[in-house]
């Protein structure tokens, strides 16, 4: 496995994100809101941990900088059981329990 960061710098991935982001201009977390915000980052669904071959041909999906940074990232640190209807990640805590 190749240093991550690596692949960010590479014309493939300009090209991947280019097209993503004009595919899917609008964050994904937001959308599920029933809400309209502008993606301006390109996120792989399923973390690719320095496999390039998951890093260039994994799902893509579209979020803003703020969802991004903050929900994504919680949702890979947690141990999420799926999501509830608005979207956010369910984990033990706020599982519905029905």
């Amino acid at each position: 496995m190749a240093a991550p960061h690596r692949f960010y710098k590479t014309r493939q991935w300009a090209a991947l994100r280019a097209q993503q982001l004009g595919r899917e201009p609008w964050c994904a977390f937001h959308l599920r809101l029933g809400k309209y915000v502008k993606a301006d980052t390109v996120d792989h669904v399923t973390p690719h941990k320095g496999d390039a071959e998951a890093f260039f041909h994994g799902a893509l999906q579209s979020l803003c900088h703020a969802c991004h940074s903050s929900t994504k990232q919680h949702q890979e640190r947690s141990r999420s059981l799926g999501y509830d209807i608005n979207g956010y990640p369910l984990s033990g805590w706020n599982r519905n329990k029905s």
